[in-house]
């Protein structure tokens, strides 16, 4: 009976012991396994998380380097990441010399197949930058290799990435970082969690680059040929939209002009030129006054007092409203009232398009 027992005991493990068999030995499954963080169950290892806040000159994303379990390692584990990068937007050229095992080419390839116009693209090297301390000697723009440390007693570390100078880009592309472990000490590379793939959002006060916001509108339009003292006749007409608003600056918002976006493409013209064809940037200001410019190949200018058409009850401006209904609940909106002239492609040289609008989102303050 008494060595019955002491047979037991001598097979009873304690969390001390398991401990130390984690991290003492020179078999693999004592090693520590490295990786890189991203988005639970996504088939392509991204990452995201993280938003780029426009109002901030240079906003800050990390890289997420981690070891699996909650126990921190026993000595620092230094890890190089490489990434991949190509400066070219892709096409049916180029296309042959990717590297189709990149996580970049099997996210575009599986979205759009050979559609390159929709294919995402490499944010630009212009556009981020990383620390001296993380950059590893000999690297260039677009080829810049990282190092990081896991310090002792840690289960992670991080590197920053300093975005910049967003308002360069198109809101209507997707941006990558793609990132991979090529080196570590004293530890194991988790080879399904190797590379992660960042996409590059932005946002500003009313609208997100990654789901941008739909407003509801209302409003008026109508023609106006130059030197006229009334709109063209049978041109007068209510219109209600719910146009996308894209966010392309800190104080910077796209929008369709007019109902332009929704009218039928019988010029046969690609998504890209209808955009810059008939898209209208509004500016706000810090009193919340709004100035438009063009965002492309397209004219348009605000409506000032001194125009026959100018209506001092309905200037540009943004301001948030509290309405309570007649039920008693209380909503939030953020509104824009709009008053401009424009003038696209199909009018004439003298003709604009006047619209006065007034658009609404509800949110939750």
């Amino acid at each position: 009976m008494l060595l019955a027992v002491i047979s037991f005991n001598s097979c009873i493990t304690t969390n001390e012991d398991v401990k130390k068999d984690m991290f003492e030995g020179d078999t693999e499954q004592n090693k520590n396994v490295v990786y890189l963080l991203s988005d639970d169950n996504d088939e392509f290892n991204m990452y995201n998380r993280a938003i780029v806040n426009l109002n901030n000159d240079v906003d800050t994303l990390f890289i997420t380097v981690r070891i699996k379990g909650s126990v921190g390692v026993p000595k620092d584990i230094s890890v190089e990441l490489t990434p991949y990068f190509v400066r070219e937007r892709v096409n049916s050229a180029n296309n042959e010399s990717l590297d189709k095992e990149s996580l970049f080419y099997q996210y575009n390839k599986s979205k759009f197949d050979d559609d390159y116009e929709n294919w995402a693209n490499f944010l630009p090297e212009a556009n981020y930058s990383f620390l001296p301390e993380n950059i590893i000697e000999g690297s260039t723009p677009g080829t810049i290799r990282l190092k990081a440390t896991i310090k002792q007693g840690k289960v992670n570390t991080t590197i920053p990435v300093l975005i910049k100078d967003l308002h360069t880009l198109s809101p209507d592309s997707l941006y990558f970082l793609e990132y991979k472990i090529t080196k570590v000490n004293d530890a194991l590379v988790d080879t399904n969690k190797k590379n992660v793939l960042i996409p590059i959002c932005w946002k500003n006060a009313w609208s997100s680059s990654r789901e941008p916001i739909i407003y509801d509108m209302i409003g008026k339009q109508h023609d106006w040929r130059v030197g006229d003292e009334m709109p063209l006749v049978g041109s007068s007409r209510w219109i209600t939209g719910a146009p996308t608003l894209y966010p392309i600056g800190k104080n910077e918002i796209r929008i369709g002009a007019g109902i332009e976006m929704d009218q039928i493409n019988w010029d046969k013209k690609t998504k890209r030129q209808l955009i810059d064809a008939n898209s209208i940037v509004l500016i706000i200001d810090k009193d919340n006054q709004i100035d438009f410019r063009p965002y492309k190949d397209i004219e348009v200018e605000k409506v000032l007092p001194g125009d026959i058409f100018y209506d001092e009850n309905h200037t540009n401006r943004y301001f948030t409203e509290k309405i309570i209904t007649t039920s008693g609940f209380t909503k939030y909106f953020k509104t824009f009232t709009l008053h401009y002239r424009y003038r696209n492609y199909k009018m004439s040289d003298d003709v604009y398009r006047y619209c006065k609008l007034t658009l609404r989102y509800e949110y939750e303050p």
